[in-house]
């Protein structure tokens, strides 16, 4: 019996599932990383997913089981009941990645292996427009060339406000290393603050770097889907991850891709229409 096989396909199935694992899965502390009443009593979401997670359960973890029961005889689950049953979702797909990695070697790529001075990555060699309205990228991060240097961003989208932050590159470790620099709104205003923001750290951000990052983010959202796709994938080659949920890549196939079989879905449904 594999980790997954723990719940019922029908878990599996739904794509808000994948969505709070990946969200799980890239945070710093991903690997020690667990819910709590708090976060299932603030959010209905997370509470439905719960629920449903024990209705699936197929498991034989005793803990499991006794509220799977419960469940099936009309009681309700508390808050932290359901904390725990969400986290033996998460659990169950820690597990799962171990077991992937211990059937088939670990798809990385590295300067000696690969050169990616090959890479066809989108490039321009020209600032953008200060203050012009930008169109959103596909949340993710990628790398490309700008003014003849490569350039690395994330963007991430904040449920709450709707609004995307932007990230660059400021270290080594194109994994960890990036400070949020900025924001752009729902109707498109791209909005550079004076001072970048790194694990606490404030960096002054001046004039010139100020107009850089402008020039290299609209430049990134002028992009079409194909040239997302190809800085996507650009990331994915250099990092070993995916660019759009940052999980580690684990087969050869979706390292080509740059994303794993589920952000493929993700990145097909949005971009259809244009990659046609």
């Amino acid at each position: 019996m594999t980790a997954l096989n723990e719940f019922n396909q029908e878990l599996w199935d739904l794509p808000s599932i994948h969505t709070v694992i990946a969200r799980a899965m890239s945070r710093e502390d991903a690997a020690t990383f667990k819910f709590d009443a708090d976060m299932i009593a603030q959010s209905h979401v997370l509470g439905n997913l719960a629920l449903f997670a024990v209705e699936k359960y197929e498991g034989s973890w005793d803990l499991m089981v006794k509220f799977h029961n419960l469940d099936a005889k009309g009681h309700n689950l508390s808050p932290a009941q359901l904390a725990v049953a969400l986290n033996s979702v998460l659990n169950c797909w820690r597990r799962s990645l171990k077991e992937v990695a211990a059937k088939q070697q670990v798809a990385t790529i590295n300067d000696e292996e690969y050169d990616f001075s090959q890479v066809q990555l989108p490039q321009q060699n020209k600032g953008g427009n200060v203050g012009q309205v930008v169109t959103r990228p596909h949340d993710g991060t990628y790398t490309f060339i700008h003014n003849n240097s490569y350039r690395v961003l994330k963007f991430d989208t904040y449920k709450k406000s709707g609004e995307q932050f932007v990230s660059y590159q400021n270290g080594s470790d194109n994994t960890v290393s990036f400070a949020k620099c900025g924001k752009i709104t729902v109707d498109g205003d791209l909005i550079l603050w004076g001072s970048a923001y790194s694990k606490g750290e404030q960096i002054p951000l001046n004039t010139t770097q100020r107009a850089d990052l402008r020039a290299a983010i609209e430049f990134m959202c002028g992009m079409g889907a194909a040239d997302q796709l190809k800085a996507g994938e650009a990331y994915a080659l250099k990092s070993g991850h995916c660019f759009i949920c940052g999980l580690k890549i684990t087969t050869p196939s979706s390292l080509s891709a740059g994303m794993g079989p589920i952000c493929s879905e993700s990145w097909a449904a949005k971009h259809s229409l244009q990659t046609a």
